[in-house]
């Protein structure tokens, strides 16, 4: 019979224990399906005639009173044969359930189901074996299936039609099953016939994952027309591409369809996991394979310049405005936020706050280059401020104006404030990411490691150099490092008069990545007046560790 044209009835209980001799069922279910859709159900309680364990009520909900005045097992069961008729039964752990239905069939008179059985978990054993379980909770979780109140049959019924038809959907793609005999069949195959591995994949396994070496870097997936498929970054390439070609079955439909297409694997070492970090950004901008699938609209998103907050630091220029591009012009900048709606939020609750005409057309489209307007002087000086260090001035009056707008009923206005309040104390808590002016981030970044110490040099916002050293440092790895701080720092470095597109992403990836190792690295400023001796001795102190 084809699967198309059979009639599924997919069943759960619910018992007292796990005993079919001894226990009893207290509730039974049945969903009937056929083409994929519902077109029946059946569920009933059940009078156990004992009583129900304190674990199972906690477990299923089905407390002693709710069966107290239902039916016996002999009654439902004669209506679930009838129900189920000549259908094929599909159940979760199949041989549990069958044995207390054929039990309790038996107790009652009368004869076993002799119907057609499929097993889902016999079926996910062999399609999902690098899954770890194979649960009815886990193949939900894997799935995607949200079905509500778990143990209670007919629930956990819905929910297993529902496993049921991806299995099937994958058994067809990749097994060419069509009829249920088929797949009767099937769910009794040995592990080593329904799990055969692809020869492409096994000759990569052989001779290309030994060699792939254990340091941070960026690896390349490309297929046998030598079309680069995927990028990715790791902070240990053998192990996270092994992770690829490790239990294949268990993974998603998308990361299984990418690895039965590799053919080629090629990768790049880099010196650190913050450069693999960004020389993956700039290639997947540049290149877009078609399996990197956060990249998809990247032309208008993910790829666009990121907006930055201007603070115009002059009395003729006192403006806070959002733009696209940064530019030496004395002015201040901050950023890059994620998106556009964050900078505007921001901008609209400096402005509201601190802005001389506070009416809603000052506040020009992000297409016009900029949104905000002139702040008042005392107000220019409190933005930098909070930009620069925690301050509550700005917020404290966004409170009250919140509590106002409250008071009045104006409750759309409200929340307004409300969200506001909620991006800028977002802002505060990721300080590394947007608290500090572009051209005024000049630090030096030491990350100690398990057996070596990270220094990262900072630019004007941007990576110009990396060190990796022993830990403890070495006296040749303190001289290296005393000669790249002269060669960045001392010397009258040019600042960027404008700055490109992957220098912003550039900047926001190295932010977002500080932020991230807040807890662990020490971050030593450098400005302008900073003593050369003692910025250096800084440096070596925070290598030695604490």
């Amino acid at each position: 019979m084809l699967i198309d044209d059979a009639m599924f009835v997919v069943v759960d209980t619910e018992t007292t224990g796990l005993r079919s001799g001894v226990c009893r069922i207290i509730e039974i279910a049945g969903v009937k399906a056929q083409r994929g859709k519902v077109i029946d159900q059946f569920q009933a309680l059940i009078n156990p005639e004992q009583p129900i364990p304190r674990h199972i009520t906690r477990l299923t909900g089905i407390k002693a009173h709710m069966v107290e005045c239902a039916p016996t097992a002999r009654t439902v069961l004669t209506d679930f044969v009838a129900f189920v008729g000549d259908a094929v039964v599909v159940m979760h752990n199949a041989r549990f359930d069958t044995s207390f239905i054929n039990t309790e069939l038996s107790r009652a008179g009368l004869r076993p189901l002799k119907n057609q059985t499929l097993c889902t978990v016999r079926l996910a054993r062999r399609l999902l074996r690098g899954l770890p379980s194979k649960s009815l909770r886990s193949l939900k979780a894997f799935y995607g299936i949200d079905m509500g109140r778990a143990h209670r049959a007919l629930e956990d019924a819905t929910a297993t039609f529902e496993v049921l038809m991806h299995l099937v959907a994958r058994v067809r793609a990749e097994h060419r099953l069509r009829t249920v005999e088929e797949l009767v069949r099937f769910q009794r195959q040995t592990y080593r016939k329904t799990g055969t591995t692809p020869k492409a994949i096994k000759a990569l396994r052989k001779t290309v994952l030994p060699s792939v070496p254990a340091g941070p870097g960026v690896y390349f997936f490309r297929d046998q027309s030598d079309r680069l498929l995927y990028i990715g970054k790791a902070k240990n390439l053998s192990r996270r591409i092994g992770s690829y070609f490790v239990g294949i079955e268990g993974k998603n439909h998308q990361t299984r369809r990418l690895v039965h297409a590799v053919r080629r694997i090629e990768w790049t070492l880099t010196k650190t996991e913050l450069a693999a970090i960004l020389l993956e950004h700039r290639l997947r901008k540049e290149h877009q394979p078609s399996y990197n699938r956060a990249d998809r609209g990247a032309h208008t998103k993910r790829f666009a310049a990121l907006p930055f907050l201007r603070i115009g630091t002059q009395a003729a220029d006192r403006r806070v405005t959002v733009v696209r591009h940064v530019r030496d012009d004395g002015a201040e900048y901050y950023g890059p936020f994620s998106d556009r709606q964050m900078a505007q939020t921001i901008t609209k609750a400096f402005f509201s706050v601190y802005g001389e005409q506070r009416t809603e057309d000052q506040f020009a489209s992000l297409r016009a280059a900029h949104l905000g307007g002139r702040l008042t002087a005392h107000g220019l000086d409190e933005v930098r401020a909070f930009l620069n260090a925690p301050r509550e001035e700005i917020l404290s009056c966004l409170h009250e104006k919140m509590k106002a707008a409250s008071d009045e009923l104006a409750f759309e206005r409200a929340a307004e404030l409300r969200d506001w309040i909620g991006r800028l104390g977002a802002m505060r808590r990721k300080r590394f990411v947007t608290g500090t002016d572009i051209y005024d981030r000049n630090v030096v970044v030491v990350v100690p490691q398990a057996t070596a110490v990270e220094v990262y040099m900072v630019r004007f916002g941007l990576l110009v150099d990396e060190v990796v050293a022993a830990a403890p440092p070495e006296a040749a790895d303190k001289a290296c490092i005393q000669q790249r701080l002269t060669q960045h720092y001392t010397t009258c470095a040019a600042r960027p008069q404008r700055y490109a597109v992957h220098q912003s992403d550039e900047i926001w990836l190295l932010s977002l990545w500080l932020h991230q190792k807040e807890s662990s690295a020490t971050i030593i400023p450098w400005g302008s007046a900073a003593d050369p001796m003692a910025f250096a001795q800084a440096v070596a102190a925070a290598m030695n560790g604490p």
